[in-house]
């Protein structure tokens, strides 16, 4: 995930460099024509927070577990910790902004085909059973047994 955040950080400096777009190799005759907006910077705003600033939240909250109520109403995998939601919802997020650059981007370019492979790489690596079975919640019934079984 972090390998993404780098390379949406880069794509933020070049949409902050130059709101044309013309630096990132985006033209804005598609974004005319797609929407009212007569350049990236709005884009740009939603880019940072969406490929930046969220990653770097979960990312923080992967490594550190943060003991945080509000994100568990978000999270709609109820039988999984908050983390591991929020990092499949950072992925998503990185397939959903990749999907609107193919539709805006005119050329090709190395930065989607990354971005998806990263990104779908995350969400099998985030499903693998190992990675279920630590993000899985343990009911009292299940510590119980386990206490058990231990002692």
């Amino acid at each position: 995930m972090l390998f993404v955040v780098a390379l949406y950080t880069l794509g933020v400096f070049l949409i902050i460099v130059d709101s044309s777009g013309n630096n990132a190799g985006l033209g804005t005759d598609k974004l005319i024509n797609l929407t009212s907006l007569s350049n990236y910077t709005i884009m740009g705003g939603l880019l940072a927070i969406l490929g930046i600033v969220f990653p770097l939240f979960v990312i923080f909250s992967l490594i550190n577990r943060p003991t945080i109520s509000w994100p568990k109403t978000m999270n709609i995998y109820e039988n999984y910790y908050w983390t591991y939601g929020f990092a499949l919802y950072a992925n998503y997020i990185f397939l959903i902004i990749s999907a609107i650059q193919i539709v805006l981007r005119e050329g090709n370019s190395f930065f989607i085909p990354l971005v998806v492979l990263a990104s779908t790489c995350s969400i099998i690596i985030l499903n693998t059973p190992e990675n279920q079975k630590y993000f899985a919640k343990k009911s009292k019934r299940h510590r119980a047994l386990s206490q058990n079984i231990e002692s």
